[in-house]
């Protein structure tokens, strides 16, 4: 709906719940829009718990902020991406150019 082809996109921003299943189709939703490109990902949620409700509106200030700062956050808790997801999990906080957020 933003009007951004996949490119544009230089972090994902996952809802992250940390159950397999989900876990498993987020990773396959980001590799069937991304392909090879390898955006980085990550969640927030091990730094804010679940805050059901709230969660939308606390991952937009987090999205402004990343852009704000340049920063991919790294999931909280997460020392190892599970071997079979393609895509580029974010373990630890990166300094990146962060100009559109997919969430």
């Amino acid at each position: 709906m933003a009007g951004l082809a996949p490119d544009a996109v230089d972090y994902v921003n996952l809802h992250g719940t940390g159950t397999r299943a989900n876990d498993a189709m987020e990773d396959r939703a980001v590799a069937a829009l991304f392909g090879e490109r390898g955006v980085p990902c990550s969640s927030i949620k091990g730094w804010t718990g679940h805050t059901l409700g709230a969660s939308g509106a606390l991952e937009a200030v987090a999205a402004a902020i990343c852009a704000e700062d340049g920063l991919v956050p790294g999931c909280l808790g997460v020392e190892e991406p599970d071997p079979e997801f393609r895509s580029d999990v974010a373990t630890r906080n990166r300094s990146a150019p962060v100009r559109h957020v997919l969430s």
